[in-house]
């Protein structure tokens, strides 16, 4: 009876030690949640959908019948100044909480702007013809915004 008692206690010690384990993994993994979402998404978010309210308005520069290189020029210079504010003052912000979703975020605005750069000075692109507008350079902005805020949400 001596072993069974001693194996007994010995197995509770066991299931203490784990739980404990268990214990620290959650807390860790759910404080870094609430880190991001206190630090990055309740402070910073209006940061965020600013970039976005900055880009439509340059955007929609381009959809006169008459814009000259200069006008184009001038956009894109703003649309990578508003890119390297939202780096500074939101991206960044997740780069020693979630370095993955640091380097997403980053990845999706990038092929963004370089495929609506892209579309700027493409020749062959009306931008003043609403129907091509919208799917070169409204489109893919809606659509990197929604997924932008998919995985905001998702990683909280």
């Amino acid at each position: 009876m001596d072993w069974l008692d001693a194996s007994c206690k010995i197995a509770t010690v066991v299931i203490a030690v784990v739980n404990i384990i268990f214990a620290i993994i959650i807390f860790r993994k759910n404080s870094k949640r609430e880190l991001t979402r206190t630090l990055i998404l309740d402070h910073s978010i209006q940061n965020f959908y600013k970039y976005f309210e900055n880009l439509d308005k340059d955007l929609e520069r381009l959809k006169d019948r008459n814009v000259t290189q200069e006008t184009k020029k001038d956009v894109e210079k703003n649309i990578q100044s508003h890119g390297r504010k939202l780096e500074q003052q939101f991206i960044d912000l997740f780069l020693r909480v979630n370095p993955e979703m640091h380097e997403a975020i980053k990845n999706k605005i990038d092929d963004m702007v370089g495929n609506i750069v892209n579309a700027i000075f493409d020749e062959g692109i009306n931008l003043y013809n609403e129907p091509q507008y919208n799917e070169k350079i409204a489109s893919p902005v809606i659509i990197t915004k929604s997924e932008l805020l998919k995985m905001l949400l998702e990683s909280n």
